[in-house]
């Protein structure tokens, strides 16, 4: 029998001033329910269909029902594509353990969540070298151990959320922060090739970071035993975090375990552990991420991979969202208001707006996940004069204005971003864009009463569902069906994202209603129905000249470069509002540069540059230029040295001249009165010497043999060198003198 009930409005109590000061609360406005007949996996947005098959087909998924419902996704809502590396996956919902102080390293807990398992199947089985992402809900996280009396999740959330918002440059080479503590065992000691992902307009979380590291509790010399693969991001939505870890990965650059490191390594780290790990970071940064087995290009690709059925593009998408708090960039300021200040961003690509007695709507491009780029094109409006203590103008102002989005962790909260530092509005989620808003005046539509054992749909959206002609927004509404209403669904959409249930009152016998927002029952056998043609818009009018064509163009002199040398940014723009040229990662607006310019660049590693253009229609176009840094040849090869002084002093006539020799991966020379040969590393300006050997007779003279001693102690302590000229001095892991020598003239 239908559910009919009364069309009614919900009141948001305004606890927006505790959610933006931080407090973490647990309600969403309009989660989407899973339905109990999942469309195709290979479906990943409400809208549009994926683009591309995981290439290797996962174990069907474990999916406890009653977890899902506490996460809110289930496990067959999840894609990915393995990148061809040797794991078979599966994603499991993981029932939540409770927040526990009581045994060492430190305090652990989980919600209920998802883990995918790589090469096992089954998550009681992994063990600590297998791969695995967890799939986390923020807010039930944070509760979890807030109730506890622990803020530690929370701050490190808002930690992996600012390096989200922006990487520091030049990246940090150590304490990155990390989730979950059940597999950050210590503090990040060091990290390299941090950076982003490269998303696809498939990928489930386009917002994050990832790093090259390690977890330790001590110091310890840095080998493939301990470094690992890490992604620390989020749902594009913002509600769940999105956690990786591949251990380990592997590079020729470093020894195997710390059996392997060399004696005169394990002293120099111990002599100044910050320097020794700074070496180790910028040396491992300088290498191209093929020298990395699997190559981390290859794992970027495998996160970019991950799709989720119904996991909106961008974060600000299909949501209605209410005006609640500004900031200034320091701090923030909650708003109340006796009317409505509201944005739409509907996912066709549309926005409407309520600024108090003013109303109108748009158009927008958003593009980078959880947190990214804006531009807004506004049409018809009304120009009323509202109140004199109104701020219709404010709110309109920004939404022309805003160049960036950012949602917050949880996806309850969102910011657009003024240019130039002019602050930002927060606006809190009040509803989806697709549910019918509290004030619509749409007829309820009359649906038969399903047969009970035949497919039919419960409608979960709080406030109704729109029904509509057609499977999308671009559809008109042709009615709307309250909370709880049941109506026997006769098909679905091709991307299996709408339902088609059986209306005879309406013209054509059917309506199309979101999946996301109906709980489906019995209809996983129901057939396909083709979406009727799109109604046809009137043609528009032109109603002024339109801009002309913007110019740009944005190369380097060279994009491949030896690590130590420099090139030259290039930009040439005409017809265009603002330009910025940074590098990616970094605030935009702090590198502004005129329509035509050039900057020279010396990266110590691999960067991209981004050029950010804002066109005289308000749109913004975006170019880029990977400048690829290589280690530099080895300028000491075949060269001869005399040694002129040992740790600052001069040295004693000996019986032979004090001498070093660098052959392709070998030293040896004379110590004065014995000879000694070993290996040596070079990458970049770092150095390491040793260990060495050499014949063992005495110089017959003290000084002389301390002086032997010392010599061949200098030259294992080495950690790095400079080269001017005829000159070359070595240096220690403090940085300190240990040796200058002079090329000698027959070379």
């Amino acid at each position: 029998m239908k559910t009919k009930m009364k069309r009614h409005s919900i009141v948001l109590p305004f606890i927006v001033a505790m959610l933006w000061l931080g407090t973490a609360c647990g309600g969403q406005a309009e989660p989407a329910p899973v339905p109990t007949e999942p469309p195709p996996a290979q479906v990943v947005t409400a809208e549009s269909p994926a683009t591309a098959v995981p290439a290797s087909s996962p174990t069907p998924q474990s999916d406890d029902a009653e977890i899902t419902a506490s996460i809110g996704l289930s496990p067959r809502q999840i894609s990915l594509d393995t990148q061809g590396l040797p794991y078979p996956w599966q994603a499991n919902t993981v029932p939540g353990t409770p927040y526990d102080a009581s045994q060492p390293p430190g305090p652990t807990g989980l919600p209920d969540h998802i883990e995918i398992n790589f090469g096992t199947m089954d998550p009681a089985n992994r063990q600590p070298t297998d791969p695995i992402m967890y799939i986390i809900p923020v807010d039930a996280y944070r509760q979890l151990w807030d109730d506890a009396g622990n803020e530690a999740v929370s701050k490190m959330v808002e930690a992996i959320y600012q390096k989200t918002v922006a990487l520091p440059y030049p990246p940090q080479t150590s304490g990155l922060p990390a989730l979950p503590f059940e597999m950050v065992v210590g503090t990040n000691d060091i990290a390299a090739q941090v950076g982003r992902t490269t998303p696809t307009d498939i990928s489930a979380s386009q917002s994050g970071f990832r790093f090259y590291g390690r977890f330790a509790q001590s110091p310890n010399p840095v080998t493939n035993q301990d470094m690992q693969y890490v992604y620390q991001g989020f749902t594009n939505d913002g509600k769940y975090l999105v956690l990786f870890f591949y251990p380990p990965v592997t590079t020729s650059y470093l020894p195997a375990t710390a059996a392997d490191v060399p004696q005169s390594e394990t002293d120099a780290m111990m002599a100044d552990m910050t320097g020794y790990l700074n070496a180790k970071a910028e040396e491992l940064n300088a290498l191209p991420t093929s020298d990395w087995d699997p190559d981390l290009s290859t794992l970027d690709a495998l996160v970019a991979s991950l799709s989720i059925v119904n996991m909106p593009p961008t974060g600000l998408q299909g949501q209605v969202w209410r005006w609640v708090a500004e900031s200034d960039g320091y701090e923030e300021t909650p708003v109340t208001f006796d009317s409505d200040y509201t944005v739409t961003f509907l996912p066709d690509g549309r926005l409407a707006f309520q600024a108090d007695c003013n109303s109108g709507t748009g158009v927008y491009d958003a593009s980078g996940g959880m947190v990214g780029s804006l531009a807004t094109e506004l049409g018809a409006m009304t120009m009323a004069a509202c109140s004199p203590d109104s701020r219709s103008d404010d709110l309109i102002g920004t939404l022309q204005s805003a160049q960036n989005y950012k949602v917050r962790p949880g996806g309850a909260l969102m910011e657009l971003v003024r240019p130039a530092g002019g602050g930002s509005l927060i606006f809190t989620a009040v509803g989806a864009a697709d549910t019918a808003p509290p004030d619509n005046e749409q007829p309820e539509v009359e649906l038969p009463t399903p047969e009970p054992s035949g497919p039919y749909g419960r409608v979960t959206a709080q406030d109704g569902l729109n029904l509509r002609s057609g499977p999308g927004t671009a559809y008109p509404v042709v009615g709307m069906a309250p909370f709880g209403t049941e109506g026997a669904i006769v098909g679905r959409s091709a991307d299996g994202q709408w339902w088609v249930a059986a209306a005879p009152s309406i013209n054509g016998g059917v309506v199309w209603a979101s999946a996301s927002f109906v709980e489906a029952f019995n209809a996983a056998n129901v057939p396909v129905i083709p979406a009727p043609p799109l109604p046809i818009p009137p043609t528009a009018t032109p109603t002024a000249t339109p801009p002309p064509q913007a110019e740009i163009s944005f190369w380097a002199d060279s994009t491949s470069i030896t690590q130590g040398q420099c090139t030259t940014l290039r930009w040439q723009v005409e017809n265009i509002q603002a330009v910025w040229v940074y590098p990616l990662g970094q605030p935009y607006n702090q590198f502004p540069v005129t329509g035509q310019g050039s900057r020279e660049v010396c990266p110590s590693f691999t960067t991209t540059y981004e050029m950010r253009v804002l066109k005289q229609d308000g749109s913004i176009e975006l170019r880029q230029v990977t400048v690829a840094v290589s280690a530099p040849a080895n300028p000491l090869l075949n060269t001869n040295w005399s040694v002129a002084t040992i740790n600052l002093q001069a040295v004693l006539p000996a019986n032979q001249p004090l001498t070093l020799n660098f052959a392709d991966t070998t030293v040896n020379g004379s110590g004065g009165c014995n000879t000694y040969n070993g290996p040596y590393r070079l990458s970049g300006s770092n150095l390491t010497i040793g260990p060495l050997a050499g014949t063992q007779a005495l110089c017959g003279n003290e000084s002389l043999d301390q002086q032997e001693a010392a010599y061949v102690n200098a030259l294992q302590s080495t950690a790095s060198y400079v080269l001017s000229g005829d000159m070359l001095i070595l240096r220690n892991a403090a940085n300190a003198e240990v040796m200058r020598l002079f090329l000698n003239a027959a070379q």
